[in-house]
């Protein structure tokens, strides 16, 4: 069965991937010690998050038992919301893990998307007063004071928060030459042929009706 030439040369230890050394050794001993805090990474496209958290969640990383690990993508519109964490990530999390895995993994891929409701409430400062208010209220406010905490002196102060309206994200089926379908945002990335036939990465908002996405065998 053939699948995407991204996933054949996905690296799938610690040592595959292009890091610095220190980073590596981190990470190498949370392997070892099968230990691991909660982690957000940051970065551009391609730089390696999504792998580096597949390794960690796998029987390279800290988990036997991929029952113990729930992937989840983030730019989803079932998903994306405050209310899947109470309808299946707390519930996912009570459960006790299975085998001898000390932990479970919620894995959420393009996090960056995830967003609170409009009807959760946010403390922010008005007339020097803390008051609750709706998200959706702070929409059209030019200032939004809130209370804050300087991590230099450990002091409460006042900050400014920024309101940003992220939409949603439409996700989109694509189906490929042998069959195997994908579902995918519109920043997913695919190895297409150019026209020189080299493989260069584009999002699948970039792609048109003849590019042709590289699968495994044929690209070795």
């Amino acid at each position: 069965m053939q699948s995407l030439w991204v996933e054949k040369y996905r690296p799938r230890t610690i040592g595959d991937l292009v890091l610095p050394e220190q980073y590596k050794k981190d990470f190498e001993i949370c392997i070892e010690r099968k230990e691991i805090a909660d982690l957000l990474l940051f970065g551009p496209p391609g730089s390696g998050k999504t792998s580096l958290g597949l390794i960690l969640a796998s029987k390279n990383g800290i988990i036997e038992h991929q029952d113990n690990v729930l992937f989840i993508n983030g730019s989803a519109k079932e998903t994306r919301g405050i209310g899947f964490v109470s309808s299946v990530i707390e519930p996912y999390l009570k459960v006790p893990p299975s085998g001898n895995d000390r932990y479970k993994i919620v894995f959420i891929d393009e996090a960056d998307y995830l967003c609170l409701d409009g009807e959760t409430e946010v403390k922010i400062l008005e007339n020097d007063k803390v008051v609750n208010m709706k998200i959706k209220e702070l929409k059209n406010k030019s200032e939004i004071k809130v209370m804050s905490v300087n991590l230099e002196n450990n002091n409460i102060e006042e900050d400014f928060a920024i309101y940003v309206d992220s939409g949603f994200a439409e996700m989109f089926e694509v189906e490929l030459e042998d069959g195997t379908k994908v579902i995918c945002s519109e920043k997913h990335p695919f190895f297409i042929m150019d026209s020189d036939e080299k493989l260069i990465e584009k999002q699948l908002r970039e792609l048109s009706e003849d590019s042709k996405i590289v699968l495994l065998e044929e690209h070795t």
